[in-house]
């Protein structure tokens, strides 16, 4: 993660997490302040039970670190797919982290799903 300051510490509640979100005006939104992660996918591709519990530790691991850096979902995930907001609207979530992030900034403006789920649906 790309950090400004420190944010560690400063976790969001859900209910915060929300009230952000729905104030971020148009141009918050296409400069990517909303993040949306895939998480349906998780243990795609595993061939044992060992790997695949490797790969959802991994995504544990992952979501863990967002929250301990002020990351929280702005609503309950659906359909595998979360938004996400942080308090500093200066933190984004980078790309070399983001196994499961999608929808890069300026394609955060409604509800949208990642292409591999928008190809199996």
């Amino acid at each position: 993660m790309r950090r400004y300051g420190k944010g560690i510490g400063a976790k969001l509640t859900p209910d915060e997490a929300e009230e952000i979100a729905a104030g971020l005006s148009e141009e918050e939104l296409e400069r990517g302040r909303l993040e949306t992660v895939c998480v349906r996918w998780a243990a795609d591709e595993a061939r044992t039970l060992s790997e695949a519990s490797g790969m959802l530790r991994e995504l544990a691991a992952w979501l863990a670190d967002l929250e301990a850096e002020g990351w929280q979902l702005v609503e309950p995930i659906d359909g595998g797919h979360g938004h996400l907001v942080n308090r500093d609207p200066r933190m984004r979530i980078e790309e070399e982290r983001g196994r499961y992030l999608w929808a890069r900034r300026g394609s955060n403006t409604g509800p949208q799903r990642c292409q591999r789920c928008a190809l199996t649906s």
